[in-house]
């Protein structure tokens, strides 16, 4: 919780139930990376590589990405980022 992760490369990971609290990613992840139960708060954008592209995700679509597996995040805008 409140963990800073910054060019972390999370591809594949499994996040399975892990509770977020304000953390803030610069992370990368793929269609691998399981997000089932994954919840809570956090700052992005994360890189996605999905077929072979990649994307930054952000505000919506970052949840929408994380929902698509059975997650439930709420990305908090850049300008309520701590100092």
């Amino acid at each position: 919780m409140g963990a800073s992760l910054f060019g972390v490369d999370m591809k594949g990971a499994d996040l399975t139930n892990a509770i977020l609290f304000q953390n803030t990613f610069k992370i990368t992840v793929d269609d691998a990376t399981i997000r089932q139960g994954l919840t809570g708060t956090v700052f992005g954008p994360i890189t996605a590589f999905e077929g072979g592209l990649s994307r930054e995700l952000a505000a919506a679509e970052l949840e929408a990405w994380v929902a698509e597996r059975g997650g439930q995040v709420h990305v908090i805008p850049p300008s309520s980022m701590p100092n």
